[in-house]
């Protein structure tokens, strides 16, 4: 089973919403960003929001 992570920053670290290729898994939190990776480096892909230009 394929799985596909999206990742958003936010003020106090992470937030990984997690899909299949069928369905939702689920969504968590991590303060930083090697937890999220220790925890999801086997995902097909881990697509992360980076907004450029933002103060």
């Amino acid at each position: 089973m394929n799985t596909y992570v999206g990742v958003d920053g936010c003020p106090d670290g992470w937030i990984a919403v997690v899909y299949s290729d069928a369905d939702f898994v689920g969504a968590s939190f991590y303060e930083n960003i090697s937890d999220l990776w220790d925890d999801h480096s086997d995902a097909e892909r881990i697509l992360v929001d980076i907004p450029i230009g933002l103060r």
